[in-house]
């Protein structure tokens, strides 16, 4: 359906819900990479931060996979 905006705002309200600074961070990048490259780039830059963020602290691996 090519609607990857309706994503990128899901996953700001999630984050806004969480209210944890280093998910925040997470996002602000991923957007920032969206608005540059696109949805694929946006993607590849999300699952890389979580693996970074999953040796800090628990990150579901279920999560990444499904990035």
């Amino acid at each position: 359906m090519g609607k990857y905006d309706l994503w990128l705002q899901e996953l700001n309200k999630a984050v806004a819900l969480s209210n944890d600074p280093e998910d925040t961070a997470v996002t602000k990048e991923v957007a920032r990479v969206y608005a540059q490259s696109g949805f694929r780039a946006a993607i590849a830059k999300e699952t890389e931060l979580q693996k970074q963020l999953a040796k800090r602290r628990y990150v579901d691996p279920g999560y990444i996979a499904y990035e």
